[in-house]
């Protein structure tokens, strides 16, 4: 399936509505590696895609997924998405077993203009956004092996005052008891700053 292209002239930034499109695919291509490198979901439901230079698999069928993220692009194009979470649950029970947050820091000097373009080149957030999925990739040789199956659920904290059609608050538990934590590299558009880290049963 094409990808789409974030809006950008050759050797300018981002629109506001291209930083959103760029962070959407960088959390497409990171949760869709997690959910494969994981087993959340079967091998035989991914295809391998090259980005940034990398090997990614994608779900072949991510139209629940791709939904979800088309939400939080147009929660950031509004500067109203704060953080995106993924959270890795017991097959069977509702208990948190790995917690992924992905970290939304929007440009506080502008805001509400939509018309903001940001100061660094394509090239550059791409190198960036390269080196965060090399290391997410890489996560699978420190994480521990999950045993009995899992399930996940994407949600969304909304920055305050901030509202999206169909979204509400997730009110059970999303804590991992027995944890640790690895923050990964950040990256960013110069529009936004997104900041990845785990937290895995210890």
């Amino acid at each position: 399936m094409p990808l789409p292209v974030a809006p950008v002239q050759a050797t300018k930034g981002l629109t506001l509505e291209g930083s959103a499109v760029v962070i959407k695919d960088y959390l497409s291509f990171a949760i869709n590696s997690i959910l494969f490198q994981r087993d959340v979901c079967r091998p035989d439901e991914f295809e391998m895609v090259n980005k940034y230079g990398l090997p990614i698999m994608m779900m072949k069928d991510d139209s629940s997924v791709r939904h979800i993220l088309q939400d939080a692009e147009k929660a950031m194009s509004s500067n109203g998405l704060k953080r995106v979470i993924l959270a890795l649950f017991e097959k069977y029970t509702d208990t948190v077993i790995e917690k992924w947050e992905f970290e939304i820091e929007t440009d506080k000097s502008e805001k509400n203009n939509n018309n903001q373009m940001g100061s660094k080149n394509i090239t550059l957030v791409q190198a960036e956004i390269r080196a965060v999925l090399k290391q997410v990739l890489g996560s699978v040789s420190f994480l521990p092996i999950i045993e009995a199956g899992s399930k996940f659920r994407i949600l969304f904290v909304f920055e305050k005052g901030f509202s999206l059609p169909g979204w509400t608050t997730y009110h059970g538990s999303i804590a991992v008891n027995n944890s640790e934590e690895f923050v990964f590299k950040d990256f960013s558009t110069s529009l936004h700053k997104c900041a990845t880290k785990v937290t895995y049963r210890s």
